[in-house]
């Protein structure tokens, strides 16, 4: 497909077929945005899974170079976890005000 000077391709991949049949089950209920957020929620988690299951296999793997991080993984978790808590003060707070 071509629209003005860009072009895109139109790819059937194995995961449109469920994406539309839950878009499709969505629209005929009364909350569509429920079922589209546990979906996408289900997406997120299997990615992130999936991801960690790959980091591990690569770290295992002999051609890994294990190196010490300078900063904790926990310090990390910590303060995005905090930043996420002060994203939903910032708008709790705006949609009260």
């Amino acid at each position: 497909m071509r629209v003005g000077s860009v072009s895109f391709e139109l790819d059937c991949d194995d995961h449109e077929p469920t994406l539309i049949a839950i878009v499709v089950l969505a629209l005929r209920i009364n909350h569509p945005v429920k079922i589209l957020v546990w979906f996408l929620a289900g997406g997120l988690l299997t990615t992130v899974a999936v991801g960690i299951a790959v980091v591990s296999a690569v770290q295992e793997a002999s051609f890994m170079t294990v190196s010490t991080p300078t900063v904790d993984t926990v310090i990390y978790l910590t303060m995005g976890l905090l930043s996420l808590l002060a994203a939903f003060v910032l708008l709790r707070r705006r949609s009260v005000g």
